[in-house]
């Protein structure tokens, strides 16, 4: 069961939900097993807006932007290196090496995070997209396997050329501070990509528009 608002939760927002969902069916032979109650405040806004095209990410917190972090002026977004695009074809299926566009939502993250191609098919030693790494300060972002996280073997690239397997690439001067910053229910928008973020890949409630959430309602 999912409920959100037209735009994003306002900071300092207090939130009862009763589910009173006892003896309701369903579907498909389920019934409610009991009724539930949850209540919780919405944290400070932190935003994330990471864009393909200027390779550049830019930060807010309750609505302003974050312009010096570790002593460099970041106006223009903390460099960044993201999905470097093209296929490779698998047993399995066809794997998309761009990032996807659209409103992410942070999961989980962690500090030591084991990340291989073999999740998605790619197990040829020889293939140029094969690897098998420890990665550190690692932030999920989507369900098939996109993360902020961080990449100091390309930091040259970053702010300047798209590299990654799909991931976003940060240097630890930055990364550091965006790992301990931001957790599960922060958003990172994806901007200036060709492919876009399916509603199931993760926490994809914010992808549809407010129109199209209103059409799936049960209260409708």
């Amino acid at each position: 069961m999912h409920w959100r608002p037209k735009e994003y939760w306002p900071a300092g927002t207090k939130v009862k939900v009763d589910a009173k969902v006892y003896g309701k069916d369903l579907g498909g032979g389920l019934y409610g097993q009991e009724d539930r109650s949850a209540s919780f405040t919405i944290g400070k806004s932190k935003i994330a807006i990471a864009d393909g095209v200027s390779k550049h990410m830019k930060i807010y917190i309750d609505g302003k932007q974050i312009t010096n972090l570790a002593g460099k002026d970041v106006t223009a977004g903390i460099p960044i290196s993201m999905g470097k695009g093209g296929t490779e074809r698998t047993a399995t299926g066809v794997v998309d090496f761009t990032t996807n566009s659209g409103p992410h939502v942070v999961t989980t993250k962690q500090d030591v995070y084991r990340m291989t191609s073999a999740s998605f098919g790619i197990t040829d030693p020889k293939s140029p997209n094969f690897y098998d790494a420890q990665i550190k300060k690692a932030v999920r972002i989507s369900g098939d396997g996109e993360f902020v996280h961080l990449a100091d073997w390309n930091i040259p690239q970053q702010g300047k050329v798209n590299t990654s397997h799909g991931c976003i690439n940060v240097a630890p001067v930055f990364i550091y501070w965006f790992y301990d910053t931001f957790g599960a229910g922060d958003i990172v928008d994806v901007t200036g990509t060709s492919r876009h973020l399916d509603v199931r890949n993760g926490l994809g409630d914010w992808v549809l528009s407010w129109e199209q959430w209103q059409k799936g309602s049960a209260l409708a």
